[in-house]
């Protein structure tokens, strides 16, 4: 039987878990990034880049400008590429053969987009909804719901 982990995620924590042979769930690990539960604010500087601009001749200016992705989102990015390493990294050494995601809308896409080859190969379902919470004998039923042949 191909050992299957399942993730449920969001942008400040991960889950994961691994089917036992009895189809019970077990806890692998557990990622938490406070980071992406601070305020944008609380994460930027205080004040915004400068650049300086070439008005001609000797002349510069220098002027402000706002980062084109802000600092909460970027954190979200940061946890989600990390996620993806573990799993990445579980995938290609053999670690797990099969992947069932459960991620918060907003964080689904950015760990879909941060999974490399190999583990995007080993995804068997993935899912938008946040059930970091969930109780495992909850989530065992959704895996096994979902899994089923025919389902």
């Amino acid at each position: 039987m191909d050992t299957l982990w399942i993730v449920t995620a969001n942008a400040a924590r991960a889950r994961i878990c691994e089917r036992q042979a009895d189809g019970r769930l077990a806890d692998v690990a557990d990622l938490v990034h406070p980071h992406s539960r601070l305020a944008g604010r609380d994460l930027a500087d205080d004040r915004a880049g400068r650049v300086e601009r070439d008005l001609g001749g000797d002349r510069h200016a220098k002027t402000a400008y706002e980062p084109p992705t802000d600092a909460r989102q970027k954190e979200h990015e940061r946890f989600a590429r990390e996620v993806a390493r573990q799993l990445d990294d579980a995938v290609a050494q053999g670690r797990c053969q099969g992947l069932v995601i459960y991620a918060a809308p907003a964080f689904l896409g950015e760990l879909r987009a941060a999974l490399g080859p190999v583990a995007a190969k080993a995804l068997r379902h993935d899912e938008a909804a946040d059930l970091t919470a969930t109780p495992l004998d909850e989530l065992r039923r959704r895996v096994d719901a979902v899994l089923r042949p025919g389902a």
